[in-house]
């Protein structure tokens, strides 16, 4: 084992040691040889993929990137008015497009006698026109 990994390791070299006498091996316990098997695998960085340092990272940036999805998520529902970039995504079409649809909603609010602001649309009323396609289908 020394000899294929180069003859790294000390701490694991001192048992091989103990294993090697008087030129012959002798025989050693299972719970001995899987104690070895870790440590080397722990040292050559083999083993469980959930310990390697390498899957934490990756672990910790998808965690990072779902938790910054879930706070843009929650400011978004948080704001009342929804505006071209946000109605043209939730509906899958162009900006300019985005903005005939606001227009066309707040031309419908304006008839009930409801206030509105060009260029944005109340975030309860797109969703109630739209059928509840645009919450959270993101």
């Amino acid at each position: 084992i020394k000899n294929m990994l180069g003859g790294r390791g000390d701490g694991w070299e001192h048992s091989i040691n103990q294993i090697q006498k008087g030129g012959g091996l002798t025989l050693i316990d299972q719970v001995e040889m899987d104690r070895m098997v870790a440590q080397i695998e722990e040292e050559i960085g083999v083993g469980k993929v959930q310990e390697s340092k390498a899957y934490r990272e990756w672990r910790a940036a998808i965690e990072k990137a779902q938790q910054e999805d879930e706070e843009r998520k929650a400011r978004e529902r948080l704001r009342q008015m929804m505006d071209a970039d946000e109605v043209a995504e939730a509906l899958g079409v162009s900006k300019s497009s985005a903005y005939k649809y606001i227009a066309r909603l707040n031309k419908e609010l304006n008839r009930a006698d409801y206030l509105t602001v060009r260029g944005k649309i109340s975030r309860a009323y797109f969703e109630k026109r739209t059928y509840g396609a645009y919450t959270d289908a993101r």
